[in-house]
């Protein structure tokens, strides 16, 4: 019997309509979706899909992704979750995974394609619309211009030392650091003279925009992009 593919399919930051037609033919190809949620309605990426797919009664895997900076605990889920999608293709059945933005920026699917990919299954990728493109257009800014570099920046990054780079810098998942992110770009715009600006949930109907540092909340989290420019 053939082996099943696993394809990592991006649906996007969060408008339905920016989806690519080939995430669309993927999903609808799927025998299997992976969740990395506990169960649809907490699956952001899910909620996006089934606005232009249908959704209804397709079979879902629902893996929560732990909130964790533990290797060795990421190492033990990303193997545990490989096994479990591996159990699946070799009944010769496609799995997608779905992810927000693009399955090559910071994703966790990363991991479980790797090791399958490592162990002989067939695997892909679809690219999908990335966070801070998206919040770019929404403000209506350019993110490069000429020969600007452009830095993503994750929450777990040193923020001092990435202000030090030259050119636009994108910050991702602060997380619970937004608000000393936040407080430290006031001083910085003031220093450089420079346009912070911030936009939380992108693309959905709660969506936030924010023009200045001091106009960031403090609780906007995990989701929120902060371009530096």
């Amino acid at each position: 019997m053939a082996k099943g593919r696993f394809t990592g399919t991006g649906v996007g930051p969060g408008d339905p309509e920016l989806m690519t037609l080939k995430a669309i033919r993927a999903i609808e190809e799927a025998d299997v979706l992976i969740l990395p949620a506990s169960d649809k309605d907490k699956c952001r990426a899910y909620k996006i899909a089934e606005q232009v797919v249908a959704l209804e009664g397709k079979e879902c895997i629902f893996e929560p992704f732990p909130m964790s900076m533990d290797r060795e605990e990421l190492k033990d889920f990303h193997k545990r979750v490989a096994d479990k999608t591996a159990a699946v293709l070799d009944e010769g059945r496609n799995v997608v995974f779905l992810t927000i933005g693009d399955p090559s920026v910071y994703s966790t699917l990363d991991y479980i394609a790797l090791i399958l990919s490592e162990a002989g299954y067939e695997t892909e990728r679809i690219g999908g619309v990335t966070s801070f493109c998206a919040a770019a257009d929404r403000l209506g800014i350019s993110l490069g211009e000429n020969s600007e570099t452009i830095h993503i920046i994750p929450g777990s990054a040193d923020v001092e030392e990435a202000l030090k780079l030259v050119g636009t810098k994108v910050f991702m998942k602060s997380g619970k650091r937004l608000a000393a992110l936040k407080e430290r770009l006031i001083r910085y715009e003031e220093e450089k003279g420079c346009r912070v600006y911030g936009v939380l949930n992108c693309g959905l109907s709660d969506e936030k925009t924010a023009y200045s540092a001091s106009e960031i909340p403090d609780d906007w989290g995990y989701m929120a992009v902060i371009i530096v420019k």
